[in-house]
């Protein structure tokens, strides 16, 4: 059964989707986002990593301890101890 998400991807040939939930992750359905990840080769991505990656700027209202406890590299934890420092 295709979703009517991968019906959207495939009439506008996404290459890549953004995912910004406001509700808890754990309510959604990531078949679908799975399924186009794994099988249709559509970059899935999280939308604080997308506006990252776009502006080369850290979104501070998007910011979870999740993300710098997981972080690659010294520049989330600059961005940390600079954080600290101001609030």
């Amino acid at each position: 059964m295709v979703s009517e998400l991968e019906e959207v991807v495939r009439s506008f040939h996404a290459e890549r989707i953004v995912v910004a939930l406001k509700q808890p992750a754990w309510l959604c359905r990531w078949e679908s986002l799975l399924e186009l990840k794994l099988r249709g080769g559509v970059a899935v991505e999280e939308f604080s990593s997308f506006y990252e990656r776009l502006t080369n700027k850290i979104s501070t209202e998007e910011l979870r301890p999740s993300q710098l406890i997981f972080a690659n590299g010294s520049r989330w934890i600059c961005f940390y101890r600079r954080w600290r420092q101001v609030g």
